[in-house]
Parts: C-alpha cells; sequence; structure tokens
C-alpha cells in the first residue's frame, strides 16, 4: 500500500485531494513538526524533510506534488483525472499543475517572506509590492483561462483544476481580494462543493478558505 506523508494547512493539500478524488488507497501519515508527528520518519525517506511524501507499494519513494498527483491519478485512469500519455489535454493538465506548484505557489512564499529575505524595511515593502503584483498577474490569467468554461482542460475536471484549486484559497489568507475577476469565485464554489473536496478541507479546517 502507498504510503503518504502530508501536512495539513500546506501545499501538500494539492496532492491529499488527488487522492480522495482517484479513490487511492493509502495509508495517511500525517507529518506535525510542533507535535514531533511522523517527522524522524519522514526525515528517513526523504533528506530534505519535505511534505508531500510517498512511498509506493514497491518502496519507491516520491516527492513533490507535481510528480505525486500524476502518479496518483495514473493509478485509477478510469476517473479521467488526466489525460493518456502522449495526449495534448495530458501536457495541457500538467503544465497547469507545474505552473500552481511553481509560479503560482512562489509568488505566495515571497509575498509572505519578505523578512527573512531582508531586515530592510522599504526593501520588505517592495518585496510584498512586487509579490502581490505577480499573484494579480496570475489571478487573472486563471480569470481569463476559465471564460466559458466550468475547468481548465477540456471542460473536464482534472488534476488541473485540482492544483489552482489548492493556491487559490491561499489569496483569502493572504487578504488578496478576488471580486474583480468573475470566474474564480465561481470556481472555488464548483471545486469545494464536490464531496471528495469537501471533506479534506472539513478535515484540515479550510472549508472558509475556499468559498
Amino acid at each position: 500500500m502507498i504510503k503518504f506523508y502530508y501536512s495539513t494547512v500546506t501545499s501538500s493539500l494539492m496532492s491529499r485531494l488527488a487522492f480522495e478524488e482517484a479513490g487511492v488507497e493509502h495509508k495517511p501519515m500525517e507529518v506535525s513538526w510542533s507535535k514531533n508527528l511522523n517527522v524522524a520518519e519522514l526525515n528517513d525517506i526523504n533528506p530534505l524533510g519535505l511534505v508531500p511524501t510517498i512511498v509506493t507499494a514497491d518502496g519507491k519513494t516520491v516527492t513533490q506534488n507535481v510528480a505525486i498527483v500524476e502518479f496518483v491519478a495514473d493509478q485509477k485512469p478510469e476517473k479521467k483525472l488526466l489525460g493518456k500519455a502522449g495526449t495534448s489535454e495530458r501536457a495541457q493538465a500538467m503544465s497547469w499543475v507545474s505552473f500552481a506548484a511553481a509560479e503560482f505557489q512562489r509568488s505566495f512564499y515571497i509575498r509572505n517572506r519578505a523578512e527573512d529575505i531582508t531586515e530592510d524595511k522599504k526593501a520588505q515593502k517592495e518585496i510584498q509590492t512586487f509579490a502581490e503584483g505577480k499573484i494579480n498577474e496570475y489571478l487573472s490569467y486563471i480569470d481569463e483561462s476559465l471564460n466559458g468554461q466550468n475547468y481548465l482542460v477540456g471542460n473536464q475536471f482534472s488534476v488541473a483544476d485540482i492544483a489552482v484549486f489548492t493556491f487559490l484559497g491561499w489569496a483569502n489568507w493572504y487578504e488578496i481580494p478576488l471580486t474583480e475577476f468573475k470566474n474564480l469565485k465561481p470556481f472555488l464554489k464548483r471545486i469545494s462543493e464536490r464531496p471528495a473536496v469537501h471533506k479534506i478541507l472539513k478535515d484540515e479546517g479550510l472549508v472558509e478558505d475556499y468559498i
């Protein structure tokens, strides 16, 4: 059985949602540094100590959301969370997953970690302003991509939607308004109301952040 190491209220939400939507059997292993829960075990299999991390049924370690959600989707192709290998639909979906896990996620981290980058107050403000500009640029890009459709790729729910949804919720955490984007609030509501998604959001106490 797959062992899945995650931590609540982190980017590993993306992989949790993929597991739940795909219905892939796995053993969830919550990691909590404050409670010293499964930390040593995580460090043994992933020296970087990062979540998400999985150990496959054949004992192989896989890290990073991008790789994990692709692996999970391929375990249950009948769920159609990802197109077949070699198709443009698959490439498009994985493009969105990569965008969400890289540019989109990173812009929020930069916005929130300016004090770790420099002690200069003016520079901190400039970094935050720059990051907020990038976040709004990405929000506009996502909003425009949803024009006339419910989902990001082929109007079919996929890992692309799981990935982008994960970090759209972060806008509420950082008090970045979505009101000027006509498609984002309906998209958040649409995805959050899926039974599998709602179950995980409720477990992590995030329901209010994603509506």
